[in-house]
């Protein structure tokens, strides 16, 4: 062509040829193309479920470890709880042996020990009921596991061989009824009713033997009753005897009654009337008269601890023969305070107390004379404890020295803050 020469024409078959062939490699290498896209995706779906069954496998791993961290976690709370459990009965133990301290009411300690109790026996009554509920538990899973590892081919066949031996059992009675041991049968019937008929016989010969013992019964009443009227004798008897026994112990009652009259008399002549000292009825008035710091906290533990008894001073002293209008010395009322439970109560504390008093309430104790040391009348002193007004509370140190004391006290007797 590029030499000017005319084109060359292809004859028709030849041209069919060629496109025949270009079609069959065309074919071909679609159907290539096809196959390396299948093997690529099928590598490509092989990497997938390799790659799935190796989450699996972590999945499965973690899964483990968990729940054996659970199966861990319930025994430590088994533990904790069995623990527990131990630590309440010994809680128990030491509230049934406790006792107030000083300053603690009976009554509050007796509600205290109430609640706990209460509260105990409620988490007592709450770890049986688990100790059940996990008894249970594991009879169900035992009874599951040999259901699961047992089939019901086995019931089967022992309900089958239960019904062949009853089958065997009916046919042998069914023999024994035929054979000729069928009169053998007939005698036992018959022992069997006689043996029915002895029982009414025995029955009804019990009811003769009752109503025998109650005629029997009846008959002693009557006897009895023909015996009363010497024993209603005998009665009376000793019935004027424990009259007369009264009357007299009655006139020695009287006579008693009598003579307690005298003694009362007596007793309401001897006592004298108590005065009070006309210096505790004025408005603002104070019975110390420095704000000696020791002295003021000694005056207010006095007056609490009296509050915390539920006693009056009076009565904590007239344990000690001191009356009302006696005069109470220091030594007395160091010695009654020390009894009463008042810490830091010492001889010396108190008679730098009765020092630092007003001295209108001081009196000489005892007898008058060089020796004789000041004193206070009980009834002055029951009256003024109330009329000193509170001490300055702690310092910020005081308080949290105090508050340790307190803490590790409480840890030395095992008690609560």
């Amino acid at each position: 062509a590029a030499a000017g020469a005319p084109p060359r024409r292809l004859q028709p078959s030849q041209a069919g040829g060629g496109a025949l062939t270009r079609a069959r490699s065309a074919n071909s290498c679609r159907a290539d193309f096809d196959h390396q896209r299948a093997l690529a995706a099928a590598g490509k779906l092989v990497e997938v479920e390799v790659d799935l069954h190796e989450e699996l496998r972590h999945l499965e791993k973690a899964a483990r470890l968990v729940m054996q961290e659970a199966e861990e976690a319930r025994e430590k709370l088994r533990k904790a709880e069995h623990e527990s459990h131990e630590k309440d009965k010994v809680l128990q133990e030491m509230l049934t042996a406790a006792s107030p301290g000083d300053g603690v009411l009976q009554e509050e300690l007796d509600q205290m020990r109430r609640e706990l109790q209460f509260r105990l026996h409620f988490k007592a009554r709450s770890f049986e009921a688990m100790q059940r509920l996990r008894e249970q538990k594991q009879h169900i899973e035992s009874m599951l596991e040999e259901l699961r590892g047992s089939s019901t081919k086995v019931y089967e066949d022992k309900v089958k061989s239960a019904e062949q031996e009853a089958k065997s059992k009916a046919q042998n009675c069914q023999e024994f009824l035929q054979n000729e041991d069928r009169p053998k049968f007939r005698k036992l019937c018959e022992k069997r009713e006689r043996a029915k008929e002895l029982v009414e016989e025995i029955g009804r010969r019990q009811g003769k033997l009752t109503e025998r013992y109650g005629f029997l019964a009846a008959v002693a009443d009557c006897a009895q009753e023909e015996r009363r009227p010497a024993e209603q004798q005998g009665l009376e008897a000793k019935r004027d005897e424990l009259k007369k026994e009264v009357s007299d112990g009655e006139q020695d009652v009287n006579s008693l009654e009598q003579e307690l009259k005298g003694i009362e008399e007596q007793l309401s002549n001897v006592v004298k009337p108590t005065r009070v000292n006309p210096k505790l009825l004025e408005l603002g008035f104070k019975p110390l008269l420095d704000d000696d710091d020791v002295v003021c906290r000694l005056w207010w533990r006095i007056s609490q601890t009296l509050v915390a008894s539920r006693r009056s001073l009076i009565q904590v002293l007239a344990e000690r023969n001191c009356g009302a209008s006696d005069v109470v010395s220091p030594a007395d009322f160091a010695d009654a305070m020390q009894k009463l439970g008042v810490s830091g109560c010492t001889r010396a504390e108190v008679e730098r107390l009765f020092v630092g008093l007003d001295p209108a309430l001081s009196v000489a104790a005892g007898s008058p004379g060089p020796g004789s040391q000041p004193g206070i009348r009980a009834v002055d002193l029951a009256l003024a404890l109330p009329l000193q007004p509170r001490p300055r509370g702690p310092g910020q140190e005081e308080a949290q020295s105090a508050g340790q004391a307190v803490a590790w006290a409480c840890r030395r007797r095992g008690t609560s803050e």
